[in-house]
């Protein structure tokens, strides 16, 4: 099957769409399949063969008659069986207003298959969000709406049950697509010759906490901290804190953390940028990982998947809306507001799974859900 995939942007190792898209066209050519690649809202023009088929950027207005014209026509003398578009609203506007993306899709779709995967959807009309974010929230709503009956897709896939239930309830049906990590998975390390080799001072029974990567600006981590010290209290536990991954708001909270840290007598270590290879290592031996964000949500995050295929429980800092638990229920993914008792059975007390790659598996569903839907038509 030949398929081309839409996203935004393909700056390696700065989109994590872009990254996934690369991924999942890797691994559908060891399946056996070609793919096209197509950024359509990059900051640059490029195009090259890669072993899985071609890639194309594009910059500029997408909707712009010429550039329009150049994407159309990369996509017809590609004749794929199926367009597949990783949709997240931001990604095609600064505010995610996708009134030129709804005819552009129309208009490339042709008689093709469509394929729709949403990776993210609206803001959320929630009390704690500012009146201005909920009123774009309510616009995005509407128009996302609009393009999902516009367009007709003939999959629309999504990672979570929670936005599967959102989807629902503007009436939309999806299946459930999950992602995977976006780090692959090493040998299995010495812990005592890595902690060595990475200069850290962590003591065989000190509990690894692992931060990967970055945590949103709005993240106030001090109620996070204050429950893994009442955890830490109930195992006798020392806790070492270890922030590893490019961080674009590092030094917003780090200083904060350490602080803390420090007050209770922690370990916390700030490694920033390591190769995949160093961050699997760190993933093995750690005992938990955090994310920022919200338990419903977690498993559209590249670094809660990583976590998730390295056998790591993540705790989730953001609170999970109260009138959604019916949504929720994850065996090692774990939310703040849950009961210490909980979170202690299920943070350190459970057994952890063996590291094992989705990535091959994740890709064989998305090819059979297109290819089911492209013999019905």
């Amino acid at each position: 099957m030949k398929v081309t995939i839409i996203c935004s942007s393909l700056e390696p190792a700065q989109d994590g769409v872009g990254d996934y898209s690369r991924l999942l066209a890797e691994s559908a050519q060891h399946l056996g399949h070609s793919i096209q690649l197509i950024s359509i809202n990059d900051h640059v023009n490029s195009s090259e063969s890669q072993p899985y088929g071609s890639l194309h950027r594009f910059s500029g207005d997408y909707s712009d008659a010429q550039i329009a014209a150049k994407i159309t026509n990369e996509i017809d003398q590609w004749t794929p069986d199926c367009v597949s578009l990783q949709f997240v609203p931001f990604g095609f506007h600064p505010k995610g207003i996708i009134s030129k993306l709804i005819p552009f899709i129309s208009t490339i779709r042709k008689n093709r298959t469509l394929n729709i995967m949403m990776h993210e959807l609206w803001i959320r009309n929630e009390e704690a969000t500012p009146l201005k974010h909920r009123l774009l929230g309510l616009l995005q709503k509407r128009q996302i709406t609009r393009a999902l009956r516009t367009w007709s897709p003939d999959t629309i896939h999504t990672s979570n049950h929670h936005y599967q239930n959102l989807l629902k309830a503007s009436g939309h049906t999806s299946q459930l697509l999950p992602l995977y990590g976006n780090i692959p998975i090493a040998p299995a390390p010495d812990k005592a010759a890595l902690l060595e080799a990475l200069n850290l001072q962590i003591a065989p029974t000190d509990k690894i906490v692992l931060f990967p990567f970055s945590q949103h600006e709005r993240w106030e981590p001090i109620t996070l901290l204050d429950r893994l010290q009442e955890i830490a209290k109930k195992e006798q536990a020392n806790l070492a804190l270890i922030q590893i991954g490019r961080s674009p708001t590092l030094k917003l909270h780090w200083p904060q953390i350490a602080e803390y840290a420090n007050s209770v007598g922690w370990k916390c270590a700030i490694l920033g940028e390591q190769s995949d290879t160093r961050i699997s290592e760190l993933m093995q031996i750690s005992d938990g990982g955090i994310s920022a964000g919200s338990a419903l949500i977690a498993r559209k995050s590249g670094a809660v998947l990583s976590m998730l295929e390295h056998g790591l429980p993540v705790l989730c800092s953001s609170a999970v809306y109260k009138h959604d638990w019916h949504d929720y229920s994850e065996p090692s993914i774990l939310a703040a507001e849950e009961p210490n008792s909980q979170i202690h059975a299920r943070l350190w007390s459970k057994p952890r799974a063996a590291p094992e790659s989705k990535r091959q598996q994740i890709t064989d569903q998305w090819l059979s859900d297109l290819q089911l839907n492209s013999n019905g038509r």
